[in-house]
């Protein structure tokens, strides 16, 4: 399943960088017909800057968001897998633990943690927190 899903984010990052690239094609192509029809008197030095500026824009935002590049999906998706391995083999992992393995384990389980006194607070991981606190579907029905 997380190798079809990383096949498809892959598929999806080339699509994207295609179709940046046929957009910056298309606005040089726009730039070029732009100078031909002001060098041939067709238009005033005001509509011609105004136009130029506009596509300029548009060509240095398009080039931008192909410098940044789509954030890294495999990164996310292997993100995901491991902390449904981390919240499905933590009950056992800390069981047959020592106490440094289980020491590691507490403090990549929970996040703030907090003591007040004898009163001790431990929350979950943010992910781990919405594994734990999601509905149970039974059924198929609503």
């Amino acid at each position: 399943m997380a190798a079809a899903t990383q096949r498809h984010d892959q598929q999806t990052t080339f699509d994207r960088t295609a179709q940046l690239q046929a957009q910056l094609d298309g606005i040089k192509t726009r730039l070029t017909r732009l100078i031909d029809a002001f060098l041939d008197g067709h238009l005033d030095k005001q509509s011609f800057e105004e136009r130029k500026r506009t596509l300029l824009e548009e060509q240095r935002s398009l080039e931008d968001s192909q410098r940044a590049g789509s954030p890294d999906p495999g990164r996310a998706t292997q993100l995901v897998v491991d902390t449904f391995e981390l919240a499905s083999s933590a009950q056992q992992s800390y069981r047959f633990g020592n106490p440094a393995s289980r020491r590691e384990l507490a403090i990549r389980l929970c996040s703030n943690l907090t003591v007040a006194g004898k009163d001790v607070s431990v929350e979950p991981y943010f992910p781990l927190r919405v594994i734990a606190e999601r509905h149970l579907v039974r059924g198929g029905g609503p």
